[in-house]
């Protein structure tokens, strides 16, 4: 295995960083059923008017490295000696309006204040995937949000992403409740900090 580093992003990564993001690939067929649930469930909240729903916006969600609080790279040196962006994580401070409504009642909890940060943007490439990698980008992360004396960490995920709801688990997060947007169904997870 070649060594992997973790560092701070660095504007020179963005080709990498985007080149990550566009290796994302779709949920397998086995996964349909849980995808299709997801979507049903979703439609029945729009439906009942529940105060978990909204309709997507992602206007205001940043689009860049340089948008975040913090943003890490984890990176691999190839063979012919350059350097490879193989995951990514990033943090932000939480505010409704992306992917939770802010009558949510998460969303009442965690709006204004100035201690909750949003874990964002946790990719690993596929090839990459079984090292651990997505745990030590978690990891800095949540040291840093330590350090920077913050009090609680918030992320979400969908419904079908088992391996990403384990990743969380493990780092100690806890589910603390859905919302939806579109027709995804995301789960919410908080890490106590201090």
């Amino acid at each position: 295995m070649l060594p992997i580093q973790i560092r701070l992003y660095r504007m020179t990564d963005l080709p990498g960083v985007e080149a990550l993001e566009a290796r994302v690939k779709p949920y397998r067929p086995q996964d349909q059923a849980a995808v299709e649930a997801m979507f049903e469930r979703a439609k029945q909240a729009e439906r009942q008017n529940d105060a978990r729903w909204m309709a997507p916006s992602l206007h205001d969600s940043p689009t860049t490295p340089e948008s975040y609080s913090a943003f890490w790279v984890a990176t691999q040196q190839m063979t012919e000696g350059a350097n490879e962006v193989i995951g990514t994580v990033a943090v932000l401070p939480f505010r409704s309006g992306v992917e939770m409504a802010p009558t949510h009642p998460l969303a009442q909890v965690w709006d204004g204040r100035v201690d909750v940060i949003e874990l964002r943007r946790v990719r690993v490439a596929a090839e990459a995937r079984g090292q651990g990698i997505g745990t030590q980008l978690c990891q800095m992360a949540i040291d840093w949000g330590q350090a920077q004396g913050y009090a609680l960490m918030v992320v979400n995920t969908t419904t079908p992403q088992t391996p990403a709801l384990r990743l969380y688990q493990r780092l100690g997060f806890q589910a603390v409740g859905i919302s939806f947007i579109g027709k995804y169904e995301l789960v919410w997870q908080e890490l106590k900090l201090s």
